[in-house]
C-alpha cells in the first residue's frame, strides 16, 4: 500500500478540529452496570489506534509515539473528522483546507483557492474540504464544540493562475445562505480550480463515544467504523468538559484565568492600585458562565480557585492626555464588554478528578501522558501554559533534559527532534538530535 502524505501534516496542529464536543453526539457505551457514572469503567486504551481503512501516521521513537493524522486508505488522502452536514455523525474529510467559492452568482458551481495562498502543489484529483458556507462567528466555538462542518472535494481543471488583485471572473461566496460577492485573500488571488463534490457516504464514518475511565473522568473517543479509534477529549461525570492541568486535576470548562500584567499593573485588577488581578474566562457568555479559575505561572504550585462576582474593577492603562515618556494609571471601570471577570475565591485545589501521569517510550525520547490506569488520555505538554483553552493539545516528543522539541529534516532526509531557539531553528546541529521515524504508529 502506497501513503501519499498531504504537504505540511507533520507540522499542523489536527486535533483541535476533532475537539470533544456535542455537535455530531456523543453516545454512550455499556448498559449502565457500571454505576452512577454510567457503565463498565474501561482501561487500556490507547490515544489513537488505525483500522482497516484509516491509517494512523506519526513518527515514532521507540516505544515513543506522536500522533499527526489519519490517512484514509481507500481514498487516497489525510483527513480529519468533522460533523456531516446534518450534525449527526463524523465523516474524515481531506485535511488540505480550501476556501470555496463559487463562478456563478447562485452559488452552484463550486470553485476553490488553496488557504495556504503561496507554494502549493495542488493537482487535478488532488482532494481538499472546506466551508461552503460561512457562518458569522464560526470561529467563536466553546470548549468542547466540534469544529463547523466542512464539505469534501476533488479538485478539477485549472480555472485561472495566480493573479495579482482579483480574477479575471467574478467569484461569490456563500455567507450566512446569502450568495455574495467573494472577498480577496490579499493583493494576490492564488489559482482558481472548479470543484468536484465528493458524496459524504464516500468518506469514513464514525462515532463519538463516551466511555467511564473511573476516578471521576469521562473520555470522548472516536470510534470509526473500520475500527480506528482517537481520543477527543475528557469531561466530568457530569459531561462537561474539563481540561488537565499539570499537577493533573482536570477543572471544568470554561476556566478563568489572571489577567496579563501591563507597564505596573495588571490589565484587569480587583484594587485601586492595579496590584491584584482580576480573573478573566477567554470565552463569550454564550459559552457559559466561569466558576473556576486556574493561576499558574509554572514555578510554584497551581491553585484552583472559585470564583465570586468582584466588588470593583480597575484598568491600568496610558494616561491622557499622552505624555512623552508614556504615563500609566489605574483607574476605576465601571463598564466592560462581554468578557468575563471574575474576583478568586476559596482554594479548590486537589478537589477535582486527578490523572495520573504515564510515560510511553526509552532512550533519549519520551512522551508522556494523562492516564487513568493505562490508558492514555490526552497528552501532557511539556509546558502547559502553551496550551490553546478549549483545545485538545496534540503530544510532543520530550527530551531526558525535560525539552520539548521539534521534528525536522536533516539534508540527507533523515528526521530529527530538535530543540529549536526562539526563531524555530535548531541550538545546535541538527543530526545531533535523536532520530525518528515517520509512518504508520
Amino acid at each position: 500500500m502506497r501513503l501519499r502524505v498531504s504537504k505540511g501534516w507533520a507540522v499542523t496542529v489536527l486535533l483541535a478540529s476533532v475537539g470533544c464536543g456535542r455537535t455530531g453526539g456523543v453516545s454512550d457505551t455499556g448498559s449502565g452496570a457500571g454505576g452512577e457514572d454510567g457503565g463498565p469503567v474501561v482501561m487500556a486504551l490507547d490515544y489513537v489506534q488505525s483500522g482497516s481503512r484509516l491509517v494512523a501516521l506519526g513518527y515514532s521513537s521507540n516505544e515513543a509515539k506522536l500522533f499527526r493524522t489519519f490517512h484514509d486508505a481507500q481514498l487516497g488522502f489525510d483527513c480529519v473528522f468533522v460533523p456531516d452536514a446534518a450534525g449527526e455523525q463524523q465523516r474524515c474529510v481531506p485535511s488540505s483546507s480550501a476556501t470555496v467559492v463559487y463562478t456563478d452568482a447562485a452559488c452552484t458551481e463550486p470553485a476553490a483557492w488553496s488557504e495556504r495562498l503561496w507554494g502549493d502543489d495542488w493537482r487535478v484529483g488532488d482532494a481538499v474540504s472546506g466551508v461552503a458556507n460561512v457562518v458569522a462567528d464560526v470561529g467563536r466555538s466553546c470548549p468542547g464544540e466540534a469544529p463547523p462542518h466542512r464539505a469534501a472535494y476533488r479538485l478539477a481543471q485549472q480555472l485561472s493562475e495566480e493573479v495579482i488583485g482579483a480574477p479575471a471572473f467574478s467569484l461569490f461566496q456563500l455567507r450566512d445562505s446569502r450568495c455574495q460577492p467573494a472577498s480577496l485573500p490579499a493583493k494576490v488571488t492564488p489559482p482558481v480550480y472548479r470543484l468536484v463534490p465528493l458524496a459524504e457516504s464516500e468518506l469514513a464514518r464514525a462515532d463519538r463515544v463516551s466511555l467511564n475511565v473511573g476516578e471521576g473522568l469521562r473520555l470522548t473517543r472516536l470510534l470509526a467504523d473500520d475500527g480506528a479509534a482517537l481520543n477527543l477529549g475528557v469531561t466530568g461525570t457530569d459531561r462537561t468538559p474539563c481540561e488537565f492541568q499539570r499537577d493533573g486535576e482536570c477543572v471544568p470548562e470554561p476556566i478563568a484565568r489572571p489577567a496579563s500584567a501591563g507597564a505596573a499593573g495588571f490589565t484587569t485588577a480587583l484594587n485601586a492600585d492595579c496590584s491584584k488581578p482580576a480573573y478573566q474566562a477567554p470565552f463569550p457568555t454564550a459559552c457559559g458562565t466561569a466558576s473556576f479559575g486556574v493561576d499558574d505561572d509554572g514555578q510554584r504550585p497551581l491553585q484552583v480557585r472559585a470564583l465570586e462576582k468582584p466588588t470593583a474593577l480597575f484598568s491600568w492603562e496610558i494616561a491622557l492626555p499622552v505624555t512623552d515618556p508614556l504615563s500609566f494609571r489605574c483607574d476605576a471601570r465601571t463598564t466592560y464588554a462581554s468578557e468575563q471577570v471574575a474576583a478568586p475565591g476559596r482554594d479548590l485545589t486537589g478537589t477535582l478528578p486527578t490523572a495520573h501521569k504515564l510515560r510511553r517510550g526509552v532512550g533519549p525520547l519520551h512522551v508522556d501522558w494523562f492516564s487513568v490506569g493505562q490508558s492514555e488520555l490526552l497528552p501532557v505538554l511539556a509546558d502547559s501554559r502553551r496550551a490553546s483553552p478549549g483545545v485538545v493539545p496534540t503530544a510532543e516528543f520530550v527530551n531526558a533534559a525535560g525539552q520539548a522539541c521539534q521534528v525536522m529534516p536533516a539534508d540527507d532526509g533523515t528526521l530529527h527532534c530538535a530543540v529549536v531557539d526562539d526563531t524555530g531553528n535548531p541550538v545546535v546541529d541538527l543530526t545531533t538530535f535523536p532520530e525518528v521515524v515517520l509512518g504508520p504508529i
